[in-house]
């Protein structure tokens, strides 16, 4: 696994370099496509497990962080590439079983994940952004694959964790609205879920709602 990660962030660099070359490229026609830009963006994300056997389970907040690169196709749609970390998992609730009189103890389960995502942006036309208005809606949509890179627990003992996968699959969509500051400078605000297509451990998938602000270069 260690040479897939190798592999995301080598893809990342390279996009990233590619982008930055076309970034400082002077807008012509208001209604042509826009140059590509750069971004960054942190955030909350709040996850839980999903399926039969996760019922004790309850959602988790984490940290999320990522850069992106942003390649204007038309004047109203793009290719957004994302590179991100994802704090998910699931915390585990106090849970009263009146038959055996028995406390269980809270617990939760953090997994990292390095995630390379690939998302069709639709926005508002740009050229009307560009002339008349701050605020730009946009509505995102795409997959991404997630690699684990990181697994941490408080409050279970070593036989309660089980062993999960080292990669997830997961449908992103969700939508925002970037708020222009100065020039081609904007302010992002993202709403985005991510809905797990593969099960991580058994009959568990997981499903993040990711709270993002961020900024273009």
């Amino acid at each position: 696994m260690r040479h897939l990660r190798l592999l995301l962030l080598l893809t990342l660099m390279l996009t990233l370099h590619a982008a930055q070359g076309f970034g400082n490229q002077n807008p012509g026609d208001s209604s042509a496509p826009e140059p590509s830009t750069l971004g960054f963006y942190f955030g909350a994300a709040c996850a839980h497990f999903a399926g039969g056997s996760s019922a004790p389970w309850g959602s988790r907040y984490g940290p999320d962080m990522g850069a992106y690169a942003d390649f204007g196709m038309t004047d109203l749609l793009s290719l957004q590439l994302d590179m991100a970390y994802i704090s998910k998992g699931a915390r585990k609730e106090e849970l009263y079983i009146n038959v055996v009189r028995k406390l269980q103890l809270a617990g939760d389960i953090r997994l990292g994940y390095v995630q390379f995502a690939v998302l069709a942006r639709m926005d508002q036309p740009r050229s009307r952004f560009r002339d008349e208005r701050n605020i730009q809606p946009k509505l995102l949509g795409g997959f991404a694959i997630s690699t684990l890179v990181e697994t941490t627990s408080r409050g279970l003992v070593e036989e309660e964790i089980p062993h999960f996968r080292d990669t997830e699959l997961s449908l992103v969509f969700g939508g925002g609205f970037d708020y222009r500051v100065w020039g081609r400078r904007a302010v992002t605000f993202d709403f985005r879920f991510d809905l797990g297509l593969s099960n991580i451990y058994a009959d568990w998938s997981s499903n993040t709602a990711r709270f993002l602000v961020g900024m273009t270069l």
